[in-house]
């Protein structure tokens, strides 16, 4: 088992590797769910106040 860890030598740089990308995926999903709690806030801010349900015009009207 110490022999995987060891990864013949290697295991110094590719460990700390995947612990750095573990960290930046981590970032990254934080900052997206962040991103897009942001963008749905200033979406909902754009919507007229008792149209809260409406996407647009309907077919049919003028």
């Amino acid at each position: 088992m110490v022999e995987f860890f060891n990864m013949d030598g290697y295991g110094v740089f590719i460990w700390p590797s995947y612990v750095i990308v573990f960290v930046v995926l981590i970032g990254l999903g934080i900052q997206s769910r962040k991103w897009l709690a942001n963008l749905e806030k200033a979406v909902q801010d754009l919507q007229p106040e008792g149209d809260a349900e409406s996407e647009g015009p309907q077919i049919g009207e003028p």
